[in-house]
């Protein structure tokens, strides 16, 4: 629609968002809203620990 607002925006810059990301830590479960960048770079920053880590 025009003039519609999108609100799946990026948490970190508020540009347009790619995806959700979801994640758990420590028992508490996340989303976060993100474009194809920052998704990538949360992915990046977990790698060495999902590689160590067991899946369940």
């Amino acid at each position: 629609m025009a003039g519609e607002e999108n609100d799946f925006k990026d948490a970190i810059d508020g540009l347009p968002a790619d995806e959700t990301v979801l994640f758990s830590l420590d028992g508490a479960s996340y989303q976060i809203d993100l474009h194809a960048d920052h998704a990538k770079e949360l992915r990046a920053a977990l790698d060495n620990f999902i590689k160590h880590a067991k899946k369940g």
